[in-house]
Parts: C-alpha cells; sequence; structure tokens
C-alpha cells in the first residue's frame, strides 16, 4: 500500500499533536511507501519509508495578522503542488481531523481514483465537514456522539492509544493526593467545576494534603482569558497552595504525569470519547468523568460518572473513593479491557482493512 496521509503537525514534542507521530509509526508498518503532508513539521524519528513534507508553517518570521491571509494562501499553494507532484506515488489518502483538506483535494483526488478516508472525532457540524463528506469514501471516528452528520460512510472504530506507554504501577492512596487533569486549558473542559469541588474535598479530609493539577496548554486567545478566570477563581476560594497550573508537558513526558497521580478528572460534556481517559485507564489511574459516552466502558465502576457540571457531585464521589482508600470494585478489569480494545495497533489495522486493504 502506498499511502498518502494529511495531517496538522510532525512534532514529538508537540503536547498536544505529539501523539500523531505513533499513528504514523504504526501505517508505516503496512505500507510500502508513507507520505505524510503536514501543516508544521518538528522533531520526528519516523521509519525509513516514511517522507515527510511541511506546508511551511514552522517557517513563518511573522505568524499572525496581518499577514494571516498571505500566510493560508501559501499553506493552500504548497498544498496543491505537494498532492499534484506526488499523486503517482500515493494510491490511497487518510485525512486527520481537518475537513478543509478534504474540500480542497477532494476533486482531484477522486478525479485520480484514490481512495479517501477521514478521521474526524467532534461534535461540530459544518459547512466544511457537509462538504468533505461528499468527496471522502468512509469517515472514521471513535463514537456515534463524536460524529453528528447523518452518513451511511461512518464507521465507528474506538480510539488508539499507544499501550505501551501508558503503563504505570499500581498505586494506593497516601497523605498527599493528586487529581489530574490533562488537556487544553479551554471553556469546554470546564475546569472550573473541579476547582469548584476541591474546597469540599480538602474539608472532609483536613489530614490529607489535595493537589489539583492542570496538565496542558492554551492555544486560542479565548483559553488565555479562560485560565485568568481560573486562576481568580482559585484566589477568591483561597486555593493557592492546592492547584497547580503547569502548563504544556512534552508529548513523550505525559506519562509521567498519569503515573504519579491518584486519580483523573475529565468535565467533559457527551461528544465523542475524550482520549485522555482512556489514556488514564490504560494507566491504571482511575477516573471521574462526566461525559456519559463513558458509560460503557465504565459501566462495572460504581461512581465514575458524575453529574455533569455539578461540582457537589464530583466532590462526593472523589471524597467516597478517598473514603475506600482508593480502593474501587471492577476497576482492574476496566483496565484490561481499555488495553485490549482501545490499543493503537488494532485501531490502525482496523483502518487499513476497512479502506485501503
Amino acid at each position: 500500500m502506498r499511502l498518502l496521509i494529511i495531517t496538522q503537525a510532525i512534532d514529538e514534542n508537540n503536547p498536544v499533536l505529539g501523539f500523531f507521530c505513533r499513528w504514523v509509526e504504526e501505517f508505516a508498518k503496512h505500507c510500502e511507501k508513507l507520505i505524510v503532508v503536514c501543516l508544521e513539521e518538528g522533531e520526528h524519528n519516523l521509519p525509513k519509508n516514511v517522507e515527510v513534507h511541511s506546508l511551511g508553517k514552522e517557517k513563518l518570521i511573522i505568524p499572525h495578522s496581518p499577514f494571516i491571509i498571505l500566510n493560508k494562501l501559501r499553506y493552500v499553494f504548497n498544498f496543491y503542488k505537494l498532492i499534484f507532484k506526488l499523486r503517482n506515488d500515493y494510491g490511497s489518502v487518510f485525512v486527520h481531523m481537518n475537513p478543509e483538506y478534504l474540500v480542497l483535494g477532494g476533486v482531484p483526488w477522486r478525479f485520480w481514483d484514490k481512495k479517501i478516508g477521514l478521521w474526524y472525532v467532534h461534535r461540530a457540524v459544518n459547512f466544511r465537514i457537509w462538504l468533505a463528506e461528499k468527496f471522502t469514501n468512509v469517515i472514521f471516528t471513535s463514537t456515534l456522539e463524536s460524529f453528528r452528520l447523518k452518513s451511511k460512510k461512518v464507521s465507528f472504530v474506538g480510539h488508539g492509544i499507544d499501550i505501551s506507554k501508558f503503563n504505570c504501577e499500581q498505586k494506593y492512596l497516601s497523605d498527599k493526593i493528586i487529581l489530574l487533569h490533562v488537556g487544553r486549558i479551554t471553556k469546554i473542559k470546564n475546569c472550573d467545576v473541579a476547582i469548584r469541588a476541591l474546597p469540599k474535598i480538602i474539608k472532609n479530609f483536613p489530614d490529607k494534603k489535595m493537589v489539583l493539577r492542570f496538565v496542558g496548554p492554551t492555544v486560542s486567545d479565548e483559553d488565555v482569558v479562560y485560565l485568568e478566570t481560573l486562576k481568580k477563581l482559585v484566589e477568591d476560594l483561597e486555593l493557592g497552595e492546592d492547584v497547580e497550573f503547569v502548563g504544556s508537558v512534552n508529548n513523550k513526558e505525559v506519562y509521567k504525569e498519569y503515573c504519579a497521580c491518584d486519580a483523573t478528572l475529565n468535565m467533559t460534556p457527551t461528544g465523542g470519547m475524550d482520549k485522555v481517559v482512556l489514556e488514564s485507564l490504560a494507566s491504571k489511574r482511575p477516573v471521574f468523568t462526566s461525559n456519559p459516552t463513558f458509560s460503557a466502558v465504565l459501566r462495572s465502576v460504581d461512581g465514575a460518572i458524575f453529574n455533569y457540571n455539578d461540582s457537589e457531585d464530583l466532590s462526593k464521589k472523589i471524597s467516597d473513593f478517598i473514603r475506600r482508600d482508593g480502593k474501587i470494585d471492577g476497576l482492574n478489569q476496566v483496565y484490561e479491557n481499555v488495553r485490549r480494545d482501545f490499543s493503537l495497533t488494532n485501531l490502525v489495522v482496523g483502518i487499513c482493512k476497512t479502506i485501503y486493504g
């Protein structure tokens, strides 16, 4: 198989997108030749049969407005230049998360009779995804909630976690309890819910040191504003020593955060499987989530799912967890199920068989 992959970034140090280098490695095992076109290229060490081309974002000297339109035109020009130049070197296309590339390349790819797959995990339905659906052969997504556009082309394949990376030893509660949130600091993550829950937990366990740790970057200007509101909330609740905003952590090092914590928190609404929940479970760490998408995964675990946007319910469930000294019936089986059902290796094999095999 000769495959073209289109993605945002190839950079193993990227705190948000660094994981995709491992995806490329897995796809490379099934390809005679693998070409990757990315918006931005950073550090990577990929197999010899992988060829990486960048649209040039990493070379920009002035990355922001008023030159943003010129930059985007440059990316589009480079995109068309590459897919035309390399068109005889690939027979199939896999677009990761960015339907706009399918909007741009769909017509020539269809004309050249390329097999096209799109990976899309997002609750948003807009014109770009509607138009991209017309060009693709199949749309891969994690769950019903993560792709809301009705289409016969959708294939529900779960998520792919690099199981070997998230392999922590079992951890038992001590006098210091670390609650961890991993992911972008943005409003939809509802980080404030965890902060509001913390004083109630501290009050219930005055003999223990509680630490709420946020690991992840801000990406947009709106994220920066939201982070400032979170810091103000911490100040108002007098939680200065109990809440840590760590910022970005290298993708290669994030597993250490899972291993060091006692439990992870996920305050998102429904809308697909948040990858960090599965990473936590693969790391043998309990999860408290408000996302009902995980009901099936966590059905044997009492108290793992709390009411959306309800800090009171979250504090109650965490407090019950601490009173039980961290013991949760059925959790070990969930760990094994996640490691079996959501491995990156199995995901890539399934994708290749579905459209490219």
